[in-house]
């Protein structure tokens, strides 16, 4: 049986020294919901992300991802969830259309499929816009492809 919720958040605490970074934070999200965690700097978005992701140690409360717990099942989690970050980590000299064939040691997929998928797309190794990529540009086709990889991922779990 499913969890009832995909992501279940109850009480969580973390503090940096004397800082309180997060104090009894809460909240769940249904299969299909979507969530908007919004909030000044510095409020602990990044944080709680952090400790979504299993990146980072809670101090207290429970984090659950698909019913796993992220503290106790790290590489479960992380199997099933896909980050962004706020920040670009691509390299300057990568062009838009580059970018998924040098990610394509990084995919799930066989060669043979990766290479399918792309060219289902357009995206042949030749075809490139020039460099460097802008941080906005660079931004969407993050989100693009981290999209693209996890809908592949989903289909190629769902077909086993």
């Amino acid at each position: 049986m499913e969890p009832p919720f995909i992501i279940n958040v109850s009480g969580l605490s973390k503090a940096y020294g004397s800082l309180q970074a997060l104090q009894e934070v809460s909240f769940t999200l249904r299969r299909g919901g979507i969530l908007a965690y919004l909030g000044p700097n510095g409020a602990g978005k990044t944080t709680t992300i952090r400790i979504l992701s299993g990146l980072l140690d809670r101090d207290a409360g429970e984090v659950k991802i698909c019913g796993l717990d992220v503290a106790v099942e790290p590489v479960a989690v992380k199997r099933l969830i896909g980050v962004v970050p706020d920040e670009s980590n691509l390299y300057p000299e990568l062009s838009c259309r580059r970018f998924p064939w040098w990610l394509h040691p990084l995919a799930l997929l066989s060669p043979l499929t990766y290479t399918v998928e792309l060219l289902r797309l357009g995206l042949t190794r030749d075809s490139y816009f020039p460099s460097p990529i802008l941080p906005f540009m660079a931004m969407v086709v993050w989100l693009i492809i981290s999209w693209l990889l996890t809908v592949a991922l989903f289909r190629r779990r769902a077909s086993q």
